[in-house]
């Protein structure tokens, strides 16, 4: 089991430039709620999603990536300092992810990697569908 604070379900939009934060629960991100929409570009999300590869930063990967990219860190601020961002594959092409959060500062470990990689496969049919009812 991932041991999370805050779990969140971000779909693609159709151009593949943004996500749209479709489910979120646990620890408030300030800005970041249901139905926010956050481009891609620069963002850390965007290696996971482009490598269609589960994929776990700790505090130091997160500040960097941010003072890098010229970001805000709204996610350590909030004492959000670890990420697991698996990406939810459907038909070889990747519709979006689920993000694990935690106020842990260490990278998740390889069993919650593995993990968070089953939930996303188990879910991705269902989050596929209720794309397309929309």
């Amino acid at each position: 089991m991932v041991a999370f604070d805050r779990i969140s379900i971000v779909t693609l939009n159709d151009l593949q430039d943004s996500v749209i934060t479709t489910y979120a629960s646990g620890v408030d991100l300030p800005g970041i709620q249901e139905g926010t929409i956050t481009p891609l570009h620069n963002s850390i999300a965007k290696k996971a999603i482009e490598s269609k590869r589960v994929t776990s930063f700790g505090q130091e990967d997160i500040l960097s990536h941010n003072k890098a990219a010229g970001l805000n860190n709204i996610e350590v601020d909030a004492d959000m300092t670890s990420l697991l961002i698996a990406p939810l594959i459907w038909q070889n092409g990747v519709i979006g992810a689920v993000y694990f959060r935690r106020s842990n500062p260490h990278p998740f470990p390889p069993a919650d990697i593995e993990f968070g990689a089953q939930i996303a496969a188990q879910i991705s049919g269902a989050v596929e569908n209720a794309r397309l009812l929309h």
